[in-house]
């Protein structure tokens, strides 16, 4: 997560899993979700728990007020 100034949020996307585990997001793979679906789903909506999911974390004295953005890529994998 950075701004236009170049403010930096280090670390700042979390998965945040049920357990209270949280984990950075980074350029590793996480499974964040696991589903197996039956013959007649067309669509399959994400959801999880109020208290997991991903979350930004602003780490104290890190935050600016200003716009911040960043890039988080999905991939979807038919594997066992």
């Amino acid at each position: 997560m950075q701004s236009s100034s170049g403010h930096t949020l280090s670390e700042g996307l979390i998965y945040k899993a049920e357990n209270g585990t949280e984990t950075t997001l980074s350029n590793q793979y996480l499974d964040v979700y696991q589903y197996t679906p039956n013959s007649t789903d067309t669509q399959v909506n994400i959801t999880w728990p109020e208290n997991a999911g991903i979350f930004l974390k602003v780490k104290a004295g890190e935050g600016y007020a200003e716009s911040y953005s960043g890039e988080l890529d999905w991939t979807l994998t038919d594997a066992p």
